[in-house]
């Protein structure tokens, strides 16, 4: 009899717990609905789907094979610029060097351009870490004419270019 006394008590009981939380527990919500072409486009706008144009110092770059290549059909020095991530030295040459009129000019008509970024690639030659900027001067049929590490003004830099390119005429 103990027994069932005990288990009354405790069907009670829970009855009675079931009460208490429907009394004050809120209603369910009602069931959202919405459409899932907004709700992306809110998350991701349709503007980031449009294709930018290349930048103009992207479509001066070259992947190496590309480069050397062409270095071959149109008889240029192939300038490999080793960079890394959050190299501001590289920014710096790349900002107030390399876009300079004179030195753009320089390596437009007698260079072919490729960068690598010593923390995401390989350096071509199979070439280990290196302090950035370095510029790799190699002519067309690879051989490596010389390496230049650093940042240089403008004059210094085309000096380079130069030295270059009488290297090569050798």
């Amino acid at each position: 009899m103990k027994k069932l006394l005990i288990m009354l008590l405790m069907f009670s009981f829970s009855l009675f717990a079931k009460e208490l939380t429907t009394m004050f527990m809120p209603p369910d919500p009602e069931p959202i609905t919405y459409d899932e072409n907004e709700i992306i486009e809110e998350i991701i706008p349709q503007e980031a789907f449009i294709e930018e144009p290349i930048s103009e110092e992207a479509s001066k770059y070259h992947n190496y094979n590309d480069a050397f290549q062409l270095a071959q059909e149109e008889d240029k020095i192939i300038m490999i610029t080793v960079v890394a991530n959050n190299c501001k030295f590289c920014e710096q040459m790349e900002r107030e060097v390399i876009s300079e009129e004179s030195v753009s000019e320089a390596l437009d008509s007698d260079f072919v351009l490729v960068k690598v970024n010593e923390d995401e690639e390989a350096v071509p030659f199979g070439m280990s870490r290196m302090m950035t900027p370095t510029y790799i001067f190699i002519d067309r049929t690879e051989d490596i004419l010389f390496m230049v590490p650093g940042s240089y003004t403008k004059d210094e830099f085309l000096e380079f270019l130069q030295q270059a390119k009488d290297k090569a005429k050798r």
